[in-house]
């Protein structure tokens, strides 16, 4: 291969071994002429988890600062749950990153907001998702107002039992299969419905603030005109919620925004609503949720993207990173269970949900099950578990003939909420011992906790904040400077519009812009101001932080 250096190639070719085993005639990867001592490895194991991403972040640092460009580097992770953690610690270190593919894009918080926002909308029994978007910056709605509202929302379903003492059999049969009905499922999504019509809401004299009150009522009101254009084609809804949330203008506005490339990471989630939209001109939102729930549960098969052109760091999954080559690769997380994955795959002798191995098109490569007794069952168990060692070897081969000439690897004890400490995998003990033999550097090995020890993370004192968090003065000032700006150009306009000879025929202002704009809905200097990327209510106190 002209890809990886020799000394890459010598270490892929030793995790490799036991699949040549298994296939006659195939040989171990040869290098280049003149490259057999090309490469290198360098490994970690760090302490804990926080500590792993902080010295995988410093090493692409350092790299992109000494000369390497940040599209000939990649990270390659064995699932998508680090994502989040990857991108921040690179952005904070002024690093350009592009997270790959959906499953990843769905751990961001500008599109998962968006996807909250839609099955809110498709939805009104997705109360995790109203529950984001009510705590967010956006509504910043605390926990005591939040608790009332899903006080109310049990009441609204709430049937009451049998009256004076009564203790019948259809009171008992009522109250066991309570909650059964789809119709009384809790929603959270009714209960703000009752503040759009105050005089008609439920009498329960719960003691909501006077800014939640508003902005339930307004989140209501947004979210019953949204929905009346749920049955419109797939793109039109979500411009159309993006305008009305106004996610889109934060992303371009905010410089924080901006220089986590969030705006792009939008643009590349909405490229893959448009392709899925593309297959079918009568695809709706639902199916859309349904085919996003199914990417993230199974990201192997729906997702096709390819990392863009730009000069970019580039964050996607091991699966994804076949055919694709990099001068350096990053593969953090080669700790005991994760990579590789212990977990054999879900059985279809006790899964119905699997389908069989006799009727899928790889059954020649799948075990099989040798008798239909205890024997047989547990030699079809042991053999999946074989199984999956085989596909996580062949994948770790995949990832460490990615890099053309440094490869990093990097793993930890403790992560961040095991009370177990993990310790390093099969994969970053063979990137010891390849860096030990003189092809690589130990940048840091930590020692194994003792028996008594205990998650750093978990036993860290806590320090208390206020929730929602306190807003920035800083940004609030330039946000009040343009909003002062924008309603000094509506006054001028208006004005300029009533000068005019046919002032009868000139459309009344949009009441919208008006209630945006108002006066009274405006914050004082000296008031905190929220994250810089995100939405900016018009009241930015918390709404019922609580006593």
């Amino acid at each position: 291969t002209r890809r990886s250096g020799g000394r890459l190639l010598d270490l892929a070719n030793g995790l490799a071994e036991p699949l040549r085993a298994m296939h006659e005639g195939v040989e171990a990867l040869r290098p280049a002429p003149g490259a057999e001592r090309d490469g290198a490895v360098r490994c970690a194991l760090l302490p804990t988890h926080a500590e792993e991403i902080e010295w995988l972040a410093d090493s692409i640092a350092h790299l992109v600062r000494t000369g390497k460009e940040p599209g000939e580097i990649a990270v390659l992770c064995r699932t998508a749950g680090d994502f989040p953690e990857i991108q921040g610690a690179l952005v904070a270190r002024d690093i350009p990153v592009e997270v790959v593919g959906l499953s990843g894009l769905l751990h961001l918080p500008e599109v998962a907001d968006l996807v909250a926002m839609c099955e809110v909308l498709q939805d009104p029994g997705a109360n995790a998702s109203l529950v984001r978007l009510l705590t967010g910056p956006r509504w910043r709605i605390g926990p005591r107002d939040l608790a009332l509202l899903g006080r109310r929302a049990r009441l609204l379903v709430h049937r009451g039992g049998a009256e004076d003492g009564e203790d019948d059999l259809d009171a008992r049969l009522a109250a066991a299969v309570e909650g059964t009905d789809p119709a009384e499922v809790i929603s959270l999504a009714d209960a703000l419905d009752t503040f759009l019509e105050p005089a008609g809401a439920p009498a329960d004299g719960l003691p909501f603030s006077a800014a939640a009150r508003v902005r339930f009522a307004r989140l209501a009101a947004e979210l019953r005109e949204l929905r009346r254009s749920l049955a419109d084609p797939l793109m039109d809804v979500l411009h159309r919620v993006l305008a009305t949330t106004g996610l889109e203008v934060e992303l371009s506005a905010s410089p924080r925004a901006l220089a986590a490339r969030r705006r792009e990471t939008l643009s590349n989630f909405l490229d893959i609503a448009a392709s899925f939209a593309a297959l079918d001109g009568e695809a709706g939102l639902l199916a859309f949720l349904a085919f996003l729930r199914t990417a993230a549960q199974y990201e192997k098969g729906l997702d096709n993207a390819l990392p863009g052109g730009e000069n970019t760091v580039k964050v996607l999954t091991a699966h994804k990173s076949k055919g694709l080559e990099w001068d350096v690769v990053a593969v953090p997380g080669l700790v005991t269970g994760q990579f590789p994955n212990g977990r054999a795959r879900e059985a279809w002798t006790s899964q119905p949900k699997v389908l069989p191995h006799a009727l899928r098109g790889d059954a020649p490569t799948l075990p099989d099950v040798p008798s239909w007794d205890a024997k047989g069952l547990k030699s079809f168990k042991d053999a999946m578990k074989t199984h999956q060692h085989t596909e996580e070897l062949r994948l770790g081969y995949v990832t460490f003939t990615r890099p053309r000439s440094l490869l990093l690897g990097s793993g930890h004890w403790w992560g961040p909420t095991q009370k177990r400490p993990r310790g390093p995998s099969d994969f970053l003990h063979a990137l010891y011992d390849h860096c030990a033999a003189g092809y690589g550097e130990i940048e840091a090995w930590a020692d194994e906790p003792e028996e008594t020890d205990e998650n750093p993370s978990l036993r860290a004192e806590t320090t208390p904040h206020a929730w929602p968090l306190p807003l920035d003065p800083e940004s609030m000032a330039r946000r009040q400077e343009a909003a002062e700006t924008v309603r000094r150009y509506l006054a001028e306009f208006q004005q300029a519009e009533f000068q005019q000879e046919d002032s009868d025929a000139t459309p009344p202002a949009d009441p919208a812009l008006d209630d945006l704009f108002d006066p009274a809905g405006m914050v004082e200097p000296d008031d905190p101001f929220a994250p810089d990327d995100f939405f900016v209510p018009s009241d930015p106190e918390p709404a019922g932080p609580g006593p």
